[in-house]
């Protein structure tokens, strides 16, 4: 007998996997059941909603890399001393790594990918915000008021830290993660760029 835990990964697997073939709206509950096996009643124990699969298999990921970078804490936003940066990086690309599967699927769906890019911001915002407190305390001088546009700069870091590693996982994380961690913590940090599927980042407009 399966337990909650497994069939709710059965209903989780059977949702990615319509979920590449179609619209989340044309996702139907029929579907989802005749995909992971199970009795409609036994899908109505854990959703309602077929968007709330989504919703929980996002949040889940969410959680782990959230739980990750908390390990490492605030890096040091001294810009002679990244190393502490590199690590935070180097976690959340091991996170990616781990949920690649998973991960290739919900962008491979147009709409899926959209609410995954939402929460993903939200977390990098968090975690952005709380080095440039601690930066704006420890470095006045370059981090002050008029001397640095938090705002801005945050839009760039993400969509480009967002492209490089959504078109890594999507062209199968061929290239070694070293690869992109050299990008992020040097320019993929500070200007978009986007992954190509070879050992070159590019420039991408916003």
């Amino acid at each position: 007998m399966i337990n909650s835990k497994g069939c709710k990964f059965k209903i989780q697997d059977a949702f990615l996997e319509l979920m590449t073939k179609n619209y989340l709206q044309r996702i139907s509950v029929k579907e989802i059941i005749d995909e992971a096996g199970i009795s409609r009643s036994t899908y109505y124990r854990y959703y309602y909603e077929q968007i709330e699969i989504l919703y929980d298999i996002i949040d889940s990921f969410i959680q782990e890399l959230a739980r990750v970078t908390e390990d490492v804490g605030i890096p040091n936003v001294d810009p002679e001393q990244n190393a502490l940066y590199s690590l935070f990086i180097q976690e959340e690309l091991q996170c990616y790594y781990e949920h690649a599967n998973i991960l290739r699927k919900i962008f491979k769906n147009a709409e899926a990918a959209e609410i995954l890019k939402d929460r993903i911001y939200n977390h990098f915002v968090e975690c952005y915000d709380g080095w440039i407190e601690k930066a704006r305390k420890e470095y006045p001088q370059l981090y002050g008021a008029g001397q640095f546009n938090h705002t801005i700069h945050r839009g760039f870091s993400f969509s480009g830290n967002y492209e490089l590693i959504r078109n890594w996982i999507l062209t199968g994380c061929k290239e070694p993660a070293s690869v992109l961690l050299e990008f992020l913590t040097t320019m993929g940090s500070s200007y978009p760029f986007f992954f190509n599927g070879s050992k070159k980042a590019q420039l991408i407009e916003l």
